[in-house]
């Protein structure tokens, strides 16, 4: 870490700003980014050459904090060190959460003289990555803009966001736009879409006994229509229709572009992206669907199914009574019961299976169908007397409940069915529909397509992930304490678990230090260079 700072580094950044032009810059945005306005810019504009291909990340061997910087290799030769200092006369600050000023310097050696320093002053080398395309000077400062836009990474502490966390920002970031994972091209997305809208499609059954396990709407219309299992293909093409449009493609890319870590790209954060604008087509689908021909022939359907639905709950009910009644007279003559003790214990059963059927039909019937059902059975029902006032009350409750429930999307589709459109509930009952259609497209389509998006990710990934050369030098990255191979990585997604490993490892030895937890000091590191990532202006993110 960097709190003991060379003096005669920053020294000579003071003296840079005075117009002493050999010794380092320090890095502010005093008048924003875009402007280009400031000492940094101003050394910018002064530099020959400005591309590179390659940096390092080393180390200066003086214990006990092992200063890290970055040196940059411009294509004309001459290198940039990069680095991050604390404030020498707020040392005290440096270990508290808010911190103390950083100084983020950068200097300009001929390839010589840096030679000379070497010599002078040794150094390890952690790792040396060759990209495979040219960054120019202004990413790098661009990723220092977006570290000082932070309102943590902005100050200088000891645990957190020192001279590690300034070179893991910075080669975490130049990585991370190499990676060949930065979104999904036209066909993938394409193949996705057909995927994901086929796949839901199959889940319908031709059988009315369609299983609890299948997603509601899927169940609704195969009652409806057991003989056509297509029935709710005519919503499935309108949803694959719009999200096979470039507006969806561009959403989810602009969605992924935001994660820097790959690791965190799992299923949950991908289906959470997608959200917002699965609800949004939803909706649009749900619309252009209100007066479809298919739509009204469903309406159609419904009403013939009322009188099913009716007939099967008066049966389910008189076929349990006389299972009962069997049961209890074969009990009788066992126990020689009392005919006056049978009675009241058959009344007891057919009370509760009665409740039972209530319970049953208000799933499926809906308000309108257990009105007409109590109706129906009122003589009876009044023999339950009060009991029958409670299981109203119960059942009404459920009622409102069910409305508000995924599972009773038959009910409102029968609702609606039966309601004339002039009626001012008729609009009520679609707009629950709708909130149903959608929400059941929330969470399958959500999930469906968060997991082909990631499998169509990681397929590209694997085919076109080497976009980098990392060399790890095993010897000069043990001087630390982290223990890793000697190995060449060619993989994004392999050189950001490098990086991860370091910061785990100094973690540890904040933790063992007695500074601070060692869960927190890793979650915050990693946390706050992705938000720094997201800072980064727009520009320099590609």
């Amino acid at each position: 870490m960097s709190l003991s700072c060379n003096l005669n580094l920053l020294n000579s950044a003071l003296a840079w700003s005075k117009g002493v032009k050999n010794g380092p810059v320090v890095i502010d945005f005093p008048a924003g980014w875009s402007t280009r306005i400031g000492t940094v810019f101003t050394w910018y504009r002064a530099q020959k050459c400005t591309r590179f291909l390659t940096l390092k990340h080393c180390a200066e061997t003086t214990a006990p904090f092992f200063h890290q910087f970055l040196l940059v290799k411009l294509t004309d030769g001459s290198v940039c060190r990069f680095e991050r200092t604390g404030d020498p006369g707020a040392r005290t600050n440096a270990l508290s959460s808010i911190g103390s000023t950083a100084h983020d310097l950068v200097q300009t050696f001929d390839a010589e003289p840096l030679a000379m320093l070497r010599d002078q002053i040794p150094i390890n080398e952690f790792s040396s990555i060759t990209f495979s395309r040219e960054f120019d000077l202004l990413d790098i400062l661009a990723i220092c803009y977006a570290v000082h836009q932070g309102d943590r990474t902005r100050h200088y502490t000891l645990q957190r966001f020192n001279c590690y966390f300034f070179c893991w920002t910075i080669i975490t970031i130049l990585t991370r736009r190499v990676a060949p994972w930065r979104g999904l091209s036209d066909d993938s997305w394409d193949s996705v879409t057909h995927t994901t809208i086929s796949s839901i499609g199959r889940r319908s059954s031709t059988s009315p006994l369609v299983p609890a396990n299948q997603p509601p709407i899927i169940r609704a219309f195969s009652i409806l229509e057991p003989e056509n299992p297509s029935s709710i293909n005519f919503l499935l093409d309108r949803l694959r229709e719009e999200l096979r449009k470039d507006v969806s493609r561009d959403h989810v890319n602009q969605q992924l572009e935001k994660v820097l870590w790959r690791y965190s790209w799992d299923k949950t954060k991908l289906r959470d992206a997608l959200f917002s604008h699965i609800k949004d087509v939803a909706l649009m689908v749900s619309e252009s669907n209100l007066n479809s021909p298919a739509y009204v022939l469903i309406r159609s359907a419904m009403e013939t199914t009322q009188y099913a639905l009716d007939s099967w709950a008066s049966d389910l009910y008189e076929k349990e009574r006389r299972i009962l009644i069997a049961r209890q007279f074969e009990h009788e003559l066992r126990t020689e019961l009392k005919e006056k003790g049978s009675h009241r214990s058959i009344l007891g059963r057919l009370r509760t299976i009665k409740s039972r059927c209530y319970l049953l039909y208000v799933k499926f019937a809906g308000r309108r169908g257990l009105i007409s059902f109590k109706e129906g059975q009122r003589h009876e029902n009044e023999e339950l007397g009060v009991e029958y006032d409670a299981v109203m009350r119960v059942l009404d409750a459920m009622d409102e409940e069910d409305r508000r429930d995924p599972d009773n999307i038959l009910s409102l589709l029968r609702e609606a069915a039966r309601v004339d459109k002039s009626q001012e509930d008729y609009w009520q009952i679609w707009e629950e529909w709708k909130a149903l259609w959608c929400k059941w497209v929330w969470h399958m389509v959500q999930e469906e397509l968060g997991d082909n998006t990631w499998k169509s990710l990681q397929d590209e990934a694997r085919t076109t992930e080497q976009s980098l050369r990392v060399v790890i030098n095993k010897q000069d990255i043990a001087s630390i304490g982290v223990k890793e191979h000697q190995r060449t990585i060619t993989s994004v997604f392999e050189f950001q678990e490098h990086i991860r490993l370091m910061i785990h490892h100094h973690a540890h030895l904040v933790g063992n230090l007695g500074l601070g937890s060692e869960t927190q000091v890793r979650n915050d590191i990693e946390v706050a260079i992705s938000q720094t990532w997201e800072l980064v202006p727009s520009d320099h993110r590609n």
